[in-house]
């Protein structure tokens, strides 16, 4: 349904509103928990995700932001410029 592209990963939202992510997690960019054996992660369900559907998500350099059919905000990964 979406996919956004940041600086080192990348999302996707499903038809299903399902938040799947890649890419590297040195940020907690990829909203999974950090695995210090791996460099780079292959796509895989954001689980702490899965209770929220998805209306809209876009990402940043490091970051990402999602807004949900509530209209609450998410964000998550570096807040390194704002």
């Amino acid at each position: 349904m979406q996919i956004e592209v940041g600086e080192s990963f990348c999302l996707a939202v499903t038809d299903e509103l399902g938040v799947y992510s890649w890419g590297l997690n040195d940020h907690r960019q990829l909203a999974r928990p950090i695995d210090l054996t791996k460099s780079h992660y292959g796509p895989g369900q954001c689980r702490s995700l899965s209770e929220i559907q998805p209306r809209v998500i876009s990402s940043g350099d490091e970051h990402s932001i999602m807004v949900d059919y509530k209209n609450n905000v998410y964000v998550w990964g570096s807040n390194l410029s704002g």
